[in-house]
């Protein structure tokens, strides 16, 4: 069984696959020191033969891309920006893969679309099981608008980041009605999660107006207090006039205060108003977003994948050690690349030091030639010479 992996990061799934499931993976990673860590991971786990990694991004059509911003901390979530840049962009249907694939996990912060259309003749051609990452609702809209065409149904939903099974429909026995409600499901739990994120800000906004208004009625409280002390203290000794202005100012003090109280009481019944209002809110999103669900056997499949999925994790612990040797590895690359390359910057200098002795010994021997042609030429005229004379003394 053949599985393609895009956007695999350090992967955890290709190497559950390959090890514990036995299957053959292909894996596409953009991140060149990802890919390949995957590379030293498969051959130090004995692997080589069964998972092939490509440092290639996947895209809709091919083209170059660039990281949008970096992530130090976390290289996998790393978004990628096509038209500019040095990573190289390519279509999974242009890598030719000849052998039966049976499942394709899309996990590539926001383009999954683009490497679906990419795909399109590798999925027609095999119907695999479909993972695809969705962040949000407009983006499960549209991959499942886009996997209908193909004849693709919504199965299920995994990951604190959802993530959705698509399976053909010659694969299934379900009904029409049952895929719709299911469709309908997700929807309903992606505006349950955005109504959620709305109830924490909102409840956070009333939560700082409290504060702000519990510190003001603090602030008054001391004013208060402190006007009072004033009161005691000059009163024994300042005239009618200081009192009544003092007396003022307490008065003036105290309605601030009850004033402050009053706005408390309000904001307080308020928030819990509203909290009891956003509540209500949640449970309605929620029933209505498991109104689609109530299918016995649909149910029970989708446990047994989520069990699957379970094991999966468990696993995942066990490549923890591979994964610190794989870091291990990464490290001491580095370093080989630092020492290489201060050695070859010497290498360098000697060399031009010696091409600039060379060229010294070049102008000598130059010079040396010169004087010996020179030589060479008086040397003739002087033998020309004698023989000049000897034929005239005969």
């Amino acid at each position: 069984m053949h599985s393609s992996g895009c956007g695999a990061n350090i992967g955890n799934h290709t190497f559950y696959l390959a090890q514990v499931m036995g299957c053959q993976v292909i894996a596409f990673e953009a991140n060149d020191e990802l890919a390949h860590a995957m590379d030293i991971t498969a051959s130090e786990a004995g692997l080589e033969e069964k998972v092939t990694v490509y440092a290639f991004a996947l895209g809709a059509k091919p083209g170059f891309a660039e990281f949008d911003h970096a992530i130090p901390e976390n290289l996998g979530g790393q978004s990628l920006r096509t038209g500019t840049g040095r990573i190289k962009v390519r279509t999974l249907d242009s890598f030719g893969i000849s052998a039966p694939v049976s499942a394709i996990k899309i996990d590539v912060e926001g383009m999954e679309l683009e490497v679906l259309k990419g795909g399109k003749k590798v999925i027609e051609s095999n119907l695999p099981m479909l993972y695809v990452e969705s962040q949000t609702k407009e983006s499960f809209i549209e991959i499942s608008s886009y996997l209908n065409t193909l004849g693709y149904c919504y199965r299920n939903t995994f990951n604190a980041t959802p993530t959705h099974l698509f399976i053909h429909k010659t694969k299934l026995n379900d009904d029409d009605h049952m895929a719709l409600s299911a469709l309908n499901r997700v929807e309903h739990e992606y505006d349950l999660l955005a109504a959620n994120q709305r109830i924490k800000k909102d409840l956070v906004d009333c939560q700082m107006k409290y504060r702000e208004i519990c510190q003001l009625s603090s602030s008054l409280k001391s004013e208060n207090e402190r006007l009072q002390e004033q009161l005691q203290v000059n009163t024994a000794a300042a005239d009618q006039t200081d009192i009544i202005r003092l007396q003022t100012e307490l008065d003036q003090a105290k309605r601030k205060e009850a004033s402050a109280d009053q706005l408390i009481e309000r904001l307080r019944d308020e928030i819990a108003r509203e909290r009891s209002e956003k509540e209500f809110q949640a449970q309605q999103l929620s029933q209505r977003s498991h109104a689609g669900s109530a299918d016995i056997e649909l149910r029970e499949r989708l446990t047994a994948e989520v069990e699957r999925l379970g094991a999966e994790n468990r696993s995942q612990k066990a490549l923890l050690d591979g994964q610190q040797a794989l870091k291990s590895a990464l490290e001491d690359s580095k370093k080989k690349r630092e020492e290489m390359s201060f050695i070859l910057e010497n290498t360098q200098s000697e060399v031009a030091q010696l091409q600039a002795e060379k060229g010294k010994l070049l102008a000598v021997i130059k010079e040396k030639d010169e004087d010996a042609a020179e030589l060479s030429t008086e040397k003739t005229a002087a033998v020309a010479d004698r023989e000049r004379q000897t034929a005239c003394c005969d």
